[in-house]
C-alpha cells in the first residue's frame, strides 16, 4: 500500500499499488472499481468537459505507428459530460471505502469557446462539480488533440485559472481539501515549464502530472 501525503492538509491519496490508470483510458467512468482487480491502485476518469462530447469526427481516431512503436491518439475529448462523470466517481468512492483504491477525475475546457473569459468560466464550472466527489482532480491544461491552443502556454490564463480553483477549494466546506494536480504538455521549453511549475506552487496546486 502507498499513501501520498500533502503538507497543506489535503486528504491523502491511498493506493493499493503504485499504479494509477491515466486519464483517457476510461473516458466514460465505466466499471471503475473493477480496475482495482487489475493491480491498479487508482484510476483517473475522463477528461470531462462541461457537456457531453462525441469527440473528433474522423476515423480512425487511434492508429498504430509501427516504425515508432507508438500510437497516434486523436480522440478529441469524447466523454459523457462532467455531471455524469461526477456521479459515477461519487458512487465508486462510496463503494470502495474499504479498499485502497483512489478515484480521480480529469477535467478540461470545452474546445471552440471564443474568449478566455468563456474558457475560464467553463473550466471552473467543470472543476467545481468534480472537486467534492473525487479523491483528487487532474487539471488538464495540455490536451493535444482538440485543435485549440494548449492552455499551459497561456501564462495569464493559468494565473486566473489557478486562482479560481484556489477560491473554489476554499469555499467548499469539506472536512479536508482534495488534492489537485496540473497535467502539462511534453513540448514545453524549460523556461515555460519552470514558470508553470512556479505558478502551481504559488496557488496551492499539489503537484504536476508529466506529461500529456
Amino acid at each position: 500500500e502507498r499513501v501520498i501525503e500533502f503538507t497543506d492538509g489535503s486528504v491523502p491519496i491511498t493506493l493499493a499499488t503504485p499504479l494509477i490508470l491515466a486519464a483517457g483510458a476510461n473516458k466514460y467512468g465505466q466499471h471503475i472499481n473493477c480496475f482495482s482487480s487489475l493491480w491498479y491502485g487508482g484510476i483517473t476518469i475522463g477528461s470531462g468537459t462541461k457537456e457531453e462530447r462525441a469527440g473528433n469526427p474522423h476515423n480512425p481516431r487511434v492508429a498504430l505507428i509501427e516504425l515508432d512503436r507508438a500510437a497516434n491518439n486523436s480522440m478529441g475529448l469524447n466523454n459523457p459530460g462532467i455531471k455524469k462523470l461526477a456521479e459515477k466517481a461519487q458512487r465508486a468512492v462510496i463503494d470502495n471505502k474499504a479498499r485502497s483504491f483512489s478515484v480521480g477525475i480529469s477535467v478540461t475546457e470545452t474546445p471552440g469557446l471564443s474568449s478566455d473569459e468563456e474558457r475560464l468560466d467553463d473550466f471552473l464550472y467543470t472543476f467545481s462539480l468534480a472537486y467534492p466527489v473525487s479523491r483528487y482532480v487532474e487539471i488538464n491544461i495540455s490536451c493535444p488533440n482538440t485543435g485549440e491552443e494548449r492552455l499551459d502556454s497561456k501564462y495569464e490564463f493559468m494565473q486566473a485559472l489557478f486562482k479560481g480553483i484556489q477560491e473554489i477549494r476554499d469555499n467548499f466546506k469539506l472536512s479536508k481539501r482534495r488534492a489537485v494536480y496540473a497535467k502539462l504538455s511534453p513540448g514545453s521549453d524549460k523556461a515555460n515549464l519552470e514558470r508553470t511549475v512556479g505558478l502551481t506552487q504559488g496557488h496551492g496546486i499539489n503537484g504536476v502530472i508529466l506529461f500529456n
